[in-house]
């Protein structure tokens, strides 16, 4: 999906110290796993421009998407969205 427009745009906050402050609400080991991480895999948007990102498991790995409404894309095709994080 789209983060362009619609009610998920809405959502979207675009400063810098918003994404820090949305990386600060996660616990200090989360947090470092995110920054590392740096983008969602499903949108490729920085983790924590759409607020507080959530953690999921798949497999062994546990990866951050940046939003609720990247899970259900996410489980359609991990794969494909595994693929984006190693480019």
């Amino acid at each position: 999906h789209e983060h362009g427009e619609g009610e998920h745009a809405e959502h979207m906050m675009s400063a810098s110290t918003d994404v820090e402050k949305a990386l600060a609400e996660l616990s200090p080991e989360d947090r470092a796993a995110a920054e590392k991480q740096r983008i969602c895999p499903v949108t490729e948007e920085p983790l924590g421009s759409m607020g507080k990102p959530i953690k999921v498991t798949h497999g062994e790995h546990e990866l951050f998407l940046c939003c609720e409404m990247c899970k259900d894309e996410f489980m359609q095709d991990p794969a494909k969205c595994m693929a984006k994080l190693n480019q």
